[in-house]
Parts: structure tokens; sequence; C-alpha cells
């Protein structure tokens, strides 16, 4: 007897031990409040926590309330910059104003992720662990594997999302998840017409059932120009706006860290905008930040004025669409909330450009309707420009001198002439030693001529306005003797045969199995990208012009054997190298910089460089030796018209380039 019941404590006790130390799941649900991210501009954020020991970043913005991700621009979605444990599941419901055909990709890896940008290249993102759709019934992700790291992202367009779902496994967890949730029946005024004090908000801790008395609550507002809120929780009312109050929990030995938050909209029905709204008296930010939350202005416009504390439009898009959005506040600094000039225009409804740009800094005044866009107010699409002040001067639209044009060869071999052109009654200053011209600098006069790599710099002078600074570099080519050279920026016309691609819209795709060049019997061939790749190899719109993804680059030659080959590229992508000899040569790796010169040196007929991701390639050159390749040998064993690539296989009718027929070498075009 006394020993069975020994026996039944020893089981017990074995049960408790296995319990201790058998892995527990932690979930962490994730929403914009999350984040804290609530306006229409993406921003990042990190040492982001939840329920689990995960640590978050981010880059995201806050449309229609929930987690807004894009796949432009290379660095939004969320990672995990600290592991939860291994990873269980991920459960996503997309807010309804998302596209259809929006898809969210998984990635999961065992190492640490330090920002969203590593989702977009595949060195860094990880093991993709599968993708969730708007279209699917089952938004759940079951993960197969054991990862510990994950980052997500969109796979294409902008969506919305309202809670991502992501179950933990911890091991050895001895802690059990808590709730945190906050009571504001005691939040009794959000109107700063009836004073500050606004009330006390209550924050109470749940581990399952029971609730934790003795929690410790943390108390935060995530915009104290709005509202705060004091370690008890009783919250003051500062101005208008939005803020979030959270409370947080850190959790302790024996429980997970929990957080609740509150949104509070803080109104001022009592408040009497500074300005009238005209153009002697324009509304300031502030006035036009209560009207457009109280819908005044909408279909009437009215004139705005404010000192820009933000440019968030890049170069690129305002030479794309010539309209920019901006920030303005009452003293140039940024404020929560803040007004938004949104894809304002230039003077007279013209076009901005990258002379007339608005900067930090400036005194504006606009004309618009006023807008809200979720809890964002701004100038309806358009407002124009009426006024602007730049350093104490006032700029009118006759006012601004746009910057120079510098042309002139490059790359070059011996010289260049280079000539510099303004609009007519500018003078031309410009310096040649890379610093920036002021109007102390040398007057251009005539033509300049340049025999080494230099990069020339230029301002336009009209009175007392200077336009922008004008930059242009011209590259001396040095080409060893013997050298063929595949120019890919200069004569991708003539080496592929195709149109001139002058923008994102008409880029050349390599769509075939191979396309071919040949500059004095050597060739190159461009494979159209590994099978499955979602970007094909191609032709872009702008200097480097061979962009390759995966896939490779072969160099043939027909006569004498290939010794070197100097391929110029501008991204640091892994190169591999390959030849059809016992000879496979090699290829120098050490200098992973931009712009440099990667050379593969050897003996071979055939020469394969394999593309191990984005490598954007502007000149190769080739170098042969006294060896002949042997291909004008090969016999005439297939005198029925079949043709043969150089490698000795057959290949398809409509097939392009060197090609063996009957034994001898002829071009299929």
């Amino acid at each position: 007897m006394i020993k069975a019941l020994r026996n039944v404590m020893l089981a017990a006790l074995a049960l408790m031990a296995g319990s201790s130390v058998r892995a527990a799941e932690v979930i962490d649900e994730l929403t914009n409040a999350t984040f804290g991210v609530t306006s229409t501009s993406y921003a990042s954020t990190s040492d982001i926590h939840a329920n689990s020991a995960a640590v978050y970043a981010a880059q995201s913005a806050g449309g229609n309330n929930a987690i807004q991700l894009r796949s432009n621009n290379n660095n939004s979605g969320i990672v995990t910059t600290a592991s939860g444990g291994k990873l269980v599941s991920f459960t996503i419901e997309f807010n309804a104003n998302t596209n259809a055909a929006r898809v969210v990709s998984i990635y999961g890896k065992n190492e640490a992720y330090t920002a969203p940008t590593e989702l977009y290249s595949a060195d860094t993102q990880g093991t993709l662990l599968g993708e969730i759709a708007v279209a699917d019934d089952n938004k759940t992700l079951t993960v197969e594997g054991d990862y510990t790291y994950f980052g997500l992202r969109s796979k294409s367009g902008a969506l919305y999302i309202d809670k991502i779902t992501v179950v933990w496994e911890a091991e050895g967890a001895t802690k059990t998840s808590t709730t945190t949730t906050i009571d504001a029946t005691g939040l009794t005024n959000t109107d700063l017409a009836n004073g500050t004090a606004a009330g006390k908000l209550v924050a109470t801790v749940a581990a399952g059932e029971t609730t934790l008395t003795d929690a410790a609550i943390a108390w935060s507002s995530s915009n104290e120009a709005v509202a705060t809120i004091d370690a008890e929780g009783n919250v003051t009312l500062v101005a208008a706006g939005n803020a979030t109050l959270k409370a947080e929990y850190a959790g302790d030995e024996s429980h997970f860290a929990s957080s609740a938050n509150y949104d509070l909209t803080v109104e001022n029905s009592a408040y009497q905008p500074v300005g009238q709204g005209t153009l002697e008296d324009p509304f300031t930010a502030s006035d036009a930040i209560w009207l457009a939350n109280n819908g005044e202005y909408a279909d009437e416009e009215c004139y705005i004025k404010g000192i820009v504390f933000r440019v968030a439009t890049t170069d690129a898009n305002i030479t794309k669409f010539g309209n920019i959005d901006y920030y303005i506040s009452e003293d140039g600094e940024a404020k929560t909330p803040s007004f938004e000039v949104f894809r304002g225009k230039y003077f007279d409804d013209e076009a901005f450009t990258l002379d007339n740009k608005v900067l930090v800094g400036d005194e504006v005044v606009v004309k618009g309707k006023l807008a809200m866009y979720n809890t964002q107010a701004e100038t309806a699409q358009g407002a124009v420009l009426v006024k602007l002040v730049r350093d104490g001067q006032e700029i009118k639209p006759g006012d601004v001198v746009n910057a120079p044009t510098i042309s002139g060869e490059t790359p070059f071999q011996e010289s260049t002439t280079v000539t510099i052109t303004a609009d007519e009654g500018c003078t031309i200053y410009y310096t040649l030693d890379g610093t920036d011209p002021t109007t102390e600098s040398t007057q251009y006069t005539e033509a300049i001529t340049l025999t080494e790599t230099t990069t020339v710099k230029a301002i336009a002078a009209k009175g007392e306005t200077v336009s922008e600074v004008a930059t242009a570099t011209f590259t001396k080519e040095v080409v060893e003797e013997g050298g063929i050279v595949f120019d890919f920026n200069a004569d991708y016309t003539t080496l592929f045969g195709i149109d001139e691609v002058t923008s994102s819209d008409n880029v050349h795709n390599f769509e075939a199995s191979t396309n071919s060049a040949t500059v004095e019997g050597v060739f190159v061939t461009v494979s159209a990208g590994a099978e499955g790749a979602t970007t094909p190899n191609r032709i872009w719109h702008s200097d480097p012009r061979l962009r390759l993804y995966s896939g490779y680059l072969m160099f043939t030659s027909q006569t004498n054997k290939i010794e070197k080959i100097v391929l110029t590229r501008t991204t640091n992508k892994a190169l591999i190298a390959n030849s059809n000899t016992a000879d496979s040569g090699v290829l120098t790796t050490s200098d992973q910089q931009n712009n440099a010169e990667v050379e593969w040196t050897g003996q071979a007929t055939r020469v394969k460089i394999t593309i191990a991701g984005n490598t954007q390639f502007s000149k190769a050159v080739v170098y042969l030796g006294d060896v002949p390749t042997g291909i004008s040998d090969v016999p005439a064993t297939n005198a029925g018209g079949a043709a043969y690539n150089l490698a000795g296989q057959r290949v398809a009718k409509g097939y392009k380039g060197l090609v063996i027929v009957g034994g001898k070498k002829t071009m299929a075009k």
C-alpha cells in the first residue's frame, strides 16, 4: 500500500515537473493602435510589445484606422526584432476597404530582423512561409517547420489590416497570458469648451477569469499636445485633436505583459478662428484643422497661411506628377494634429518642378477647399499657392530661376566638350572640384574641355535670385587595347535590336528563353530569368540599363578563347562564374561596392555568369587570347537544315543568334 502510494506521488510529481517546462501558446493581437500610426503618411516604429516576449518593428500608415502597408519603396512591412518563441500560426483580418486582389506575404527565419526593408531582398527576407489573400476563405496560415522570427509585407499594392493574430509556442514558459482592458465610464468631458478636466480612465488586468488586483499600470499619451494622462489615469485636455491613451502592464515572473488603448478625440466647440479665410486675412493652420474637423469650407474655397515644416513628396514624384504634399503650422514646428496641403499646385495652378518646389521654412498662403482624410485635416487635392516668402524675400512666379543644363559625352576616352545653358538673361557659374558653386565661382563663358573624370556643378543667377545646383559627372573610360566593349547603356538598342526605352511604361523584358547580342565575333546572351522569378531580366528606362534579377549572362567567342571579362555593375550582389572547359576561371568578388569592376580570368570558349540577385550592369569588356575556339571544326552532321547553338544543342525554329547549320556558322535573325 505504502509502495503504491509512493509510486502515485512520484508520478504526480513527474507530471507537475513536466507541466512547468511544457510549451505554452501565447497570442499577440496586432492592430493599428499597437503601432500608434494614425495618419496616412508612412512612419517607422520600433520596440513594440504585445502579449508575448516578441518585439516588433514596422513601417506603416494608418489609413482606414487600420494597419496600412504598401509594396513600393521597398520599406513597408512588419518584422520581429526579438522572438516570442516558435511560430505556430497567423490569422489576418482585412479591412473592408482593401482591394480584393491584395495578398500578404509572410516570411520566417531563425535570426532577428532589423527592419522591414529586409523583406525586399532575397538575401535577407527569409523563407516564404505562405501567403494570405483577401479572396481566401481561410485567412489563417499554420506554420510548417521551426521558425522563431517572422516578417510580413504586402505582395503588391496598398492594403489595410484590422488585426493580425500571431500564435507563438513559448518553450519552457511558466507564465500566464494576461489581458488589459480600459473602462472609460469615468471620462466625462472631451470638449475644451467645458474645461480641461476630462475625468478618469480605469485599467484592469486579468489572467483568464482572475483579476490581478495588484497589477501596476503605466499610462501614456501618444499626443500630449492634445491630452495628457497621469499615473492614476486622470486625463487633462490640451487642444483639439486626437490622442491614443495607453495602459501598459509590464508583467512579472508569473504573467506575460499586456496593454490596451483608448482613442480620444478632443473637441473645442468654443474655438474661434484667428483669421477670416480671405487673402488679406487667411486662416491659420490651427483654424483650418478646427474648420475641417467641423465640415466647414468643404464646398467653398478659403485662404490658409503657415510655415512649411515638412515636405512629404519625393523629387521623383514631383517630377512625375507636378504636385507636392507638404505640412504647415503657425511657427514652422511639427504639430500633432497637423495640417496638410494635399497634392498642392504651384502659382496659377501650374505644376511644381524641382526648381520651384516649396522648401521647409517657406512661409506660404494657399487657396483651396478643406477636407478630412480619416483623422488628417487637409486641403482638397489641387490647392494652389498664392504667396511664397523664403528667407524674408517674397518669391513671385517670374522670380524663379531654373537650374542650368549641363551637356557633354560620357563616358569618353580622350576628351569631351561640356556646354552649359540656362534661361535667357541668366549668368552661369560653375565648379569642377565637386563643391557647390556660388556667384563667386568661375563664370561660364565658353565650352569646357575635360580630359579626366570630372564632376561639373553649375548654377544660374538672375539679379538676386539663384537657381538650384545642377550636377553632371563625366567619366573617362580606360579600355585596354584589344578589349571588345559591350556598352549596355549607350548601345542597348543596337546590341539587342530593340526600340529606345524611355519610361517605365515601355521597359524591354527579356521574355524569350535567351537573347543575344554580338560585337566582333563575341556573343553575350541574356537569359529571361530563373523559372518562377517574379521580375524578368530587362532593359530599364534609365542608366544602368541592363538589369538582371536571376538567370545568367553568357559570353561566347567564335574565334579565340576568352581570357578575361571585366564587368562594371552598380549593385553588390554575388556573382558565380562557370565555363565549358576544365579551367573554370576565377571571378573576383573581393570588391563588393557599387560601381565596382568585377573581373573573370581563365581560358574558355564560353563563360557563364550566374546572377544571385538584383544586379545592374552598365558595361562588359571581353579580352581574347591566342588560342582558337575550334568552333569552326564542328562536322556537318545535320545537313538537313537543323540548327544547333554553340553548345551543340539543337534549337527550335525562330531561335535568334549565332547557330551552326551544316557545319557552318551562320547568324539567325
